[in-house]
């Protein structure tokens, strides 16, 4: 009998410390992933910012000690901990999910899809007529701009005074706002959501123009120097979104469901930068995954990719480009993964060096 009982506990314990009481949870694994975990570990779980996740790397590691780092974090990574979100029978959930992934399928960016989610919002003309000057402050290039992440707004401010003017809903996790340098008046938004906003600064309160949903998760943001034209960059589906930045009216879209990586792999990238300069009619857009830069010229018919520079390094994320003579000949861009950072050069579309 003792012998027994001392089975069933072992067994107990193994099942715990398995993780298969994960069925006890309540989570939609796969979205809560989706939305707090896929920026860092990526759509298909390959790893960026945070580890790969795939099943051949964790598969046959402790899943309690996967599911004590998802509750706790891990010290000294960009890893945070989730146990004020998850219980225990949420973070075994994850880990069931994760060692047992049979990835997914890549969704494809499509100028049809992006389309459907533009939608107009006020009408930008008759404002223009109305509020030729800052209707809320002297200048509107005194208007500062607060990217509230969290509380998921968008609020701007009196530089001059501090006064906040006005405060937007702006979508799940608010990423990045900027300007419209030749139309200061106009400003833009994106979320990590994938809402991209559209505001009017000289209007009073700052009111919104219109608004497209060009993703499911997103980053980058970028305005042409001639102010005419907005580019978006896609985590999922993948890709590069072209806009009139008068309209938010989707022009073209770039997709990149199926690159080629610097490991000679052909997979799905992100795209996390995106660089105006003024050296020419150029936006440039880094393949996260991919390990390459594209370059636009938004002044030839269609939109046409002119330069793919490729072999850049892994993960490919943040970049600025030169000052001085020549000002925006140069991209510098960081690859995280295999710490070099690149220089792009616009005029011969080539890597001068990594």
């Amino acid at each position: 009998m003792r012998l027994h009982k001392l089975v069933m506990s072992v067994a107990a314990m193994a099942v715990v410390g398995s993780g298969l009481v994960a069925d006890t949870s309540k989570m939609d694994v796969e979205a809560v992933f989706e939305k707090e975990c896929q920026g860092c570990h990526g759509p298909n779980h390959e790893g960026g910012v945070g580890s790969d996740l795939r099943p051949a790397v964790i598969g046959k590691k402790n899943s309690y000690e996967l599911a004590s780092t998802i509750l706790n974090g891990k010290a000294g990574t960009a890893m945070p901990e989730f146990k004020d979100k998850f219980t225990k029978s949420d973070a075994d959930a994850m880990v069931d999910y994760l060692q047992h992934f049979k990835g997914k399928k890549i969704k494809q960016l499509t100028l049809e899809t992006v389309k459907a989610g533009w939608k107009s919002l006020n009408d930008r003309m008759a404002f223009f007529k109305k509020y030729p000057q800052a209707a809320d402050v002297k200048k509107n290039t005194d208007i500062c701009f607060v990217t509230e992440r969290d509380a998921e707004r968008v609020a701007f401010v009196d530089g001059t005074t501090g006064k906040i003017l006005s405060k937007h809903p702006a979508g799940f996790a608010v990423h990045v706002t900027v300007t419209n340098k030749r139309q200061p008046r106009y400003a833009y938004s994106i979320s990590r959501s994938g809402l991209v906003t559209m505001f009017d600064l000289n209007t009073p309160g700052q009111q919104k123009i219109a608004e497209c949903q060009v993703g499911s998760e997103s980053r980058g943001l970028a305005v042409s120097p001639d102010g005419k034209y907005l580019m978006a960059g896609n985590y999922t589906p993948g890709g590069a979104i072209l806009m009139d930045a008068m309209t938010l009216e989707p022009l073209k879209v770039y997709p990149t469901s199926s690159v080629i990586k610097p490991n000679g792999d052909i997979d799905s990238s992100r795209v996390a930068g995106i660089f105006d300069t003024p050296y020419g009619p150029y936006i440039a857009f880094a393949l996260k995954d991919g390990g390459h830069v594209y370059i636009v010229d938004y002044s030839k018919p269609n939109y046409p990719i002119v330069g793919d520079i490729p072999n850049i390094g892994d993960i490919l994320h943040d970049g600025f480009l030169n000052e001085g003579k020549e000002i925006g000949r140069y991209l510098f861009i960081a690859s995280q993964g295999s710490d070099v950072v690149g220089v792009v050069d616009f005029k011969t579309k080539s890597l001068v060096t990594n």
